[in-house]
Order: C-alpha cells, then sequence, then structure tokens
C-alpha cells in the first residue's frame, strides 16, 4: 500500500512540474516574446497534466467509485483532447501560424469542451457505480435474509415431534421462496418496512427455539403461534412487493 501511496504521490508532483518545464521550455524555445510557443507550451502542459492525473485518479486512488466502463470511457475523451491538442499546436503553432489571440482562443475552447465532457462522463460513472454498489449491497443483503429462513427451516426438521410440523414446514419455505425470487428492488420509503421484516423474522427465528426447548405437550399451541407468525411475515414481505410496485409505477 505505501509503494502504491508514494507512486500516486510522484505522478500528482510530475503532473505539477512537467506542464511548467514544458511551458519554459517551448517559451525559451521560440524566444521570450513569441506568444505562440508560450501557448503552444501551455497547450502541451495541459495535455501532460490531463494523461497524468488520469493515470492517477484510476489506477492509484482507491476512493475512485467509477465503474469500469466509465474509466475506459475516461481514457478515450482524455486520450482524444491529447491527440486533438497536439494537432492544433502542429496546425496553428507551427504549419498555419495563426494571431496569438486566436490561437489561445482555439486551445481555450478545446479544453473547455474537454473539462465539460469529463466531467459529465465522470459524474455519470459515479452515479452508475454507486447505484452498481448499492444494488450489490442489497442483493446480498436479501441473500442473507433468504439464508436466515432456510436456516430456520432446517432448525424446524430438526425439532422430533412437532405438531403441525409440514404446515410450518410449508409456510416457512414459501416465505424463503417468496424473498429468494420476488424481493423487491430497495427504496428509501421502505426502509421501515425491510427493518419490520427482519424483526418479525427473528421473532419467528426466537419461537422456533422455544419450540425446541419446551415439552412435547406445549409445542402444539407454539407451532401455531409460529405458523401464525410465518403468515404475518410473508404477508409483510407481499404488501412491501405491491408497495414497490406502486411506487415504480408512479415514477414512470
Amino acid at each position: 500500500m505505501n509503494i502504491r501511496t508514494n507512486h500516486g504521490r510522484w505522478i500528482k508532483i510530475t503532473a505539477t512540474l512537467l506542464p511548467a518545464a514544458t511551458v519554459i521550455l517551448f517559451g525559451l524555445s521560440g524566444g521570450w516574446f513569441h506568444m505562440n510557443s508560450w501557448i503552444s507550451g501551455a497547450a502541451i502542459g495541459w495535455v501532460e497534466a490531463a494523461l497524468l492525473l488520469f493515470l492517477y485518479r484510476i489506477p492509484f486512488n482507491r476512493k475512485a467509485s467509477i465503474s469500469l466502463p466509465f474509466r475506459i470511457a475516461l481514457g478515450f475523451v482524455t486520450g482524444m483532447y491529447a491527440m486533438i491538442a497536439i494537432i492544433e499546436v502542429i496546425c496553428f503553432g507551427y504549419l498555419f501560424k495563426v494571431s496569438g489571440w486566436t490561437y489561445l482562443s482555439i486551445h481555450i475552447i478545446t479544453f473547455i469542451v474537454f473539462s465539460m465532457t469529463l466531467g459529465i462522463v465522470s459524474r455519470a460513472g459515479k452515479y452508475a457505480g454507486d447505484q452498481e454498489r448499492t444494488e450489490n449491497r442489497l442483493l446480498s443483503a436479501k441473500r442473507e435474509t433468504t439464508a436466515w429462513i432456510t436456516s430456520i427451516r432446517k432448525q424446524i426438521l430438526a425439532i422430533p415431534d412437532v405438531p403441525e410440523q409440514e404446515h410450518l414446514l410449508a409456510e416457512t419455505k414459501e416465505l424463503e421462496e417468496s424473498l429468494r425470487y420476488s424481493d423487491p428492488v430497495f427504496i428509501a420509503s421502505l426502509s421501515e418496512m425491510n427493518h419490520l421484516i427482519q424483526q418479525k423474522i427473528s421473532i419467528l427465528e426466537d419461537q422456533v427455539k422455544l419450540i425446541a426447548a419446551v415439552p412435547d405437550h406445549q409445542r402444539k399451541e407454539l407451532a401455531q403461534e409460529a405458523v401464525l407468525l410465518v403468515k404475518d411475515t410473508l404477508k409483510t414481505v407481499n404488501e412491501r412487493r405491491t408497495a414497490w410496485s406502486q411506487g415504480n409505477t408512479g415514477t414512470t
């Protein structure tokens, strides 16, 4: 990690010093008072800084939250800017010499277009990356909840002589399948309902543990209560799905 940090630091330092050196070298090569030489140096310096900062931002910045397709797009945009800027330097700075202010305006416009495009792609990439991470986190949470129900069902199977065991297992299986295949995508307004489902599953697990702990003659009533708990949890899951469907329809 220290090597990675040091490389990133050196890239940032180079992105500052190299463009400055390039500007000075171009200025000296064309004479101190030749405006186009300084402009060419500044244009090439911007290109160097853009390329180096791209290299820093993608491989070395651990906080980068842009997904791979957008990283490729950022590289393409940066590469296109570098190519266009170099062509402008060759054409307008040396082959077809234009006035200093016209030459400066061309490079400024090119840089502004590049910056705007880079900003749009960066924001889009960050948004897509955030959405992907949120989706992965929620899918992981859904898998954990489904595995929780599976564990409860196995606990029921392990209890001998449970009254209404088949009924309880069938209801638990239905809840498990509903969570596995029909769990809706999370939206902020349903966070309380998600928490409520977690609470009900926890209560159900405690109920199953209680069934296993009590004498046989007390299990029937507790098993019936467990069936009602499963049905109530399944009802909440279905209500959440309905609420999500209505909210999703309202936004389209």
